[in-house]
């Protein structure tokens, strides 16, 4: 295994328990939103609320991408 996480180890994960994975996926080459800046958005949604509504347990918190 190279370390990255394919599609299909997020479709395993999310059928295993689908209350806790999701993603939050935007177009380019950079893939660490929390090193930088939280205001970047995917699919209309900051990293900042995505992460806010993971942390919060809230039903907003999906699997979001450009």
């Amino acid at each position: 295994m190279d370390g990255h996480i394919t599609d299909y180890h997020k479709w395993t994960l999310a059928r295993a328990d689908p209350e806790r994975m999701h993603s939050c996926v935007r177009n380019g080459t950079a893939h660490t939103f929390l090193l930088g800046d939280t205001r970047l958005t995917a699919g209309a949604v900051t990293v900042l609320d995505w992460v806010t509504s993971m942390l919060a347990g809230s039903a907003d918190w999906i699997s979001t991408s450009d």
